[in-house]
Formats: structure tokens, C-alpha cells, sequence
């Protein structure tokens, strides 16, 4: 019998048979599994280990027993100390070097986690060396290379004016270089999404979006080309446009949404519907039913409890007639300071037939009014506030660049004139 205890835990030879059968009964006791590398330790440090293990909630395997009963003492007594939880990889240093890279990760405010374990001190102090070096975003994900391979990556993504993204970092060094090659060949943006896909698979999804007209977009390769393609098949069979947004849904989502947008409205739905999930679609719909609200695409920007939250807001405090898409998009706090700055000047019902004011703060409203002040022109023009908030921010802009040109310009003639009579 224990020659096939033996054989089949390929025990060592310097185990005593006596010691073998003790540990079997310490597992069978404690109703532990018995594992081969326990027989590299005395059956009283296997039961200590087992102990510790059980006082401490952690999960006894094999690997825990490739170490001394001291080494595992002291290092997961320095994790417990320091709230990190405990893995079997922390046992491949020791306790000095748990303690240095405790210190070493503090002042870096980022944690330790089981694949920086699996690194030696040299590659984890050369990597935070180049991270320092370069003012990479530190997170756990440039640990998963060598710190060559990082500085390459680096070196190259400079060298081509492309940005860093963290997760450049999840892939090889070489399937990211040859990512920015295939899009300088296609002449496109290197995308942060591009970095979940194989270089093979970026290429095949560019392919396929060039030759279907299809804008690249983070969205579009989140997907597989495989799921890529059964979305434009999908939406070919619908009579679907293109649009990126339906690249954020699986193929039997956006069956989904289309069915429901025709059953309850006989549209076709718009290209922001695909923002949300199906359920949210059916649940806007709802809202805008009960409400009596025109089912705008500008509502799928928002969060079907959101909006419901806001058209609860205006019914409590102002008047259904103020449940428009354009308005019940912002949140509480902006209509509330908005409406009660309109209230306080006597002409909030303005708004019903011009809501697009509310797309400015508060304080957006008031530089402009003092414009129109200085020029003498009202707040309202008959049914509707004054051309002036209708403009973009761009257009604002440009409009008070002028004013300055032109303040200017008639500052130097004035001085010119003086000058002149002088």
C-alpha cells in the first residue's frame, strides 16, 4: 500500500514511510485533498501550514507547500498587514522582497497584483524607471511585458505621433507595431480598441469597413470580423443604414430594437436608439408614451431613468407643456436654474416654443444678455428670446472676436483723429 502512495504522489525518498501515513491522516482529519508537494515538508509544518490557512481564509493548494513553513509565515503575514491579498506567485520571492515592492507600489499608488508577482525586481524596477521616464499612465497592464519590449513600444508609437493606450500593452510587441503599420497604409486613426484585436483582425475589419463604407470607430472593433459581418448582414436584411452605433449591439439586439421601434411607433429606428440596450428602447418608448412626448433620437442620448427622472421634476414643479425631448434631456439641477432664471425675468413660457436656451449655463445666458444690453436690443423678440442665444458656442466666439476687432479698430481711429487734430 505504501509503495502506491508512493508512486502515485512521486513522494521523495527521504520521506519516511511513518511520515508519509501521517500526512494522509492530517488531510484526511482536516478533509484536505492531498497534493504531492506536501510531502516536501514535515507532517508537523504541513499541519501548521493548514493552520495558518484556515485561520486566514486562504485556499490551501499545492504550491503553498513548494516553500518553508517560515518563509510562508512571514510573507503572508506582510500581505495581511498590508491588506494585499494573498497568492501562492508572492511565495517566489522573499520577505525582503514583498517589503521593498510594497513600498516601491505605494509610492506609485498602484497595487500588486498576481502578474507583477510573477516578475523579478529587476524587470519591475526598470519598468517603473521607464514609466517615470516617459509619464505613462501607470496601471497594471505595463508589467505584463519586459521592460524592453515597453520601451520599444514607447519608442515607436513617438516616433509615429501615435497615442498610448494602456492596453497597447496586453499584446505583443510586435502584433502592436505591425496594429500602427496596417493603419499608416490605410491612412486611418490608430484606435485605442484596435488593441483587443489581432493585427489579422484589424486588417480584416478595415478591409470590410472600406469596401461597406463603414467609419471606423472604437465601437467597430470591440466586435470580431465575424460578428462585424453578421451586423451588416442583419442590417442589410432590416433596410438598416450603416451606422457605428449598431456596432455597440450584438446582431440580436439590434433585431430587437427594430422590431420594437416598429411595432409600437411603424418607424425604423434612428441611429442613437442603438446607444441603448432593447429593454431601455421598449422602456423610452413607454415614457414617452405615458407623457405624451414626441419620441425624439435626441432622448437616447440619455438613460431611460433619467429622463423619467426629469419629466417627474417638471410635472412636479412646472407644467406637462415644458415636456419637450429638447429640454427633458438635462438634468434637474440645470432646468431648476435655468427655468428660474427665465421665471424671474416673466418670460419662462418662452421656452416652450424656443427650448434651445437650455442648452447653455446659466452663466453662458448672462454673457450674452449683457451683450444684447450693450446693443439695446430685448430679450425677447416677440414670441421667442433673442437670435443671440441661438448661436453655437463657436459662432459666439467668433461673434465676440468681431466686437473686440472691431472695439479696436475704432479705439485706433479715435486716437488717430486726436492725434491728428493735435
Amino acid at each position: 500500500m505504501i509503495e502506491e502512495i508512493r508512486e502515485k504522489y512521486d513522494i521523495p525518498s527521504f520521506r519516511l514511510d511513518k511520515e508519509v501515513l501521517e500526512i494522509i491522516d492530517i488531510c484526511r482529519s482536516q478533509n484536505i485533498a492531498v497534493t504531492k508537494n506536501m510531502f516536501y515538508r514535515t507532517p508537523l509544518e504541513v499541519k501548521e501550514m493548514i493552520k495558518i490557512c484556515k485561520q486566514r481564509g486562504l485556499t490551501i493548494t499545492d504550491d503553498l507547500f513548494q516553500t518553508s513553513i517560515g518563509n510562508f509565515k512571514r510573507i503572508s503575514t506582510i500581505l495581511k498587514r498590508n491588506n494585499i491579498p494573498f497568492t501562492t506567485t508572492a511565495l517566489n520571492k522573499t520577505s525582503e522582497e514583498i517589503e521593498e515592492l510594497i513600498r516601491l507600489f505605494k509610492s506609485i499608488h498602484t497595487t500588486i497584483t498576481d502578474e507583477i508577482l510573477k516578475r523579478s525586481m529587476e524587470d519591475i524596477k526598470e519598468t517603473i524607471r521607464i514609466i517615470n521616464q516617459y509619464k505613462i499612465l501607470i496601471t497594471n497592464s505595463v508589467f505584463l511585458m519586459s521592460p524592453r519590449d515597453l520601451e520599444d513600444i514607447i519608442q515607436f508609437c513617438m516616433k509615429n505621433h501615435v497615442k498610448i493606450y494602456n492596453n497597447m500593452f496586453t499584446r505583443k510587441k510586435e502584433e502592436v507595431i505591425q496594429i500602427i503599420e496596417i493603419c499608416k497604409s490605410n491612412k486611418i486613426e490608430v484606435l485605442e480598441s484596435m488593441f483587443e484585436r489581432t493585427p489579422q483582425e484589424v486588417e480584416e475589419i478595415i478591409e470590410f469597413g472600406n469596401s461597406n463604407k463603414i467609419a471606423f470607430s472604437n465601437y467597430l472593433f470591440r466586435k470580431t470580423p465575424k460578428e462585424i459581418k453578421n451586423i451588416q448582414e442583419q442590417c442589410n436584411l432590416l433596410g438598416l443604414p450603416p451606422y457605428n452605433t449598431l456596432f455597440q449591439r450584438t446582431s440580436e439586439e439590434i433585431v430587437e430594437i427594430v422590431e420594437t421601434y416598429q411595432i409600437e411607433l411603424g418607424l425604423l429606428p434612428p441611429e442613437a436608439a442603438f446607444f441603448r440596450t432593447p429593454k431601455e428602447v421598449s422602456d423610452m418608448i413607454k415614457i414617452c408614451k405615458i407623457n405624451n412626448i414626441h419620441m425624439s433620437e435626441l432622448l437616447f442620448y440619455k438613460k431611460p431613468r433619467d429622463i423619467e427622472k426629469t419629466i417627474l421634476f417638471i410635472k412636479t414643479y412646472y407644467d406637462k407643456e415644458y415636456l419637450l425631448p429638447q429640454i427633458i434631456i438635462y438634468d434637474t439641477e440645470h432646468i431648476r436654474r435655468i427655468f428660474s432664471y427665465l421665471k424671474g425675468k416673466r418670460c419662462l413660457s418662452i421656452i416652450i416654443n424656443n427650448p434651445s436656451i437650455i442648452r447653455l449655463s446659466l452663466e453662458e445666458i448672462i454673457e450674452r444678455e449683457i451683450y444684447i444690453k450693450q446693443h439695446n436690443e430685448p430679450f425677447v423678440v416677440g414670441n421667442v428670446f433673442n437670435p443671440i442665444f441661438d448661436l453655437s458656442k463657436r459662432m459666439w466666439e467668433e461673434k465676440k472676436k468681431q466686437k473686440e476687432k472691431k472695439e479696436q479698430e475704432e479705439e485706433h481711429e479715435e486716437k488717430s483723429s486726436i492725434s491728428y487734430r493735435k
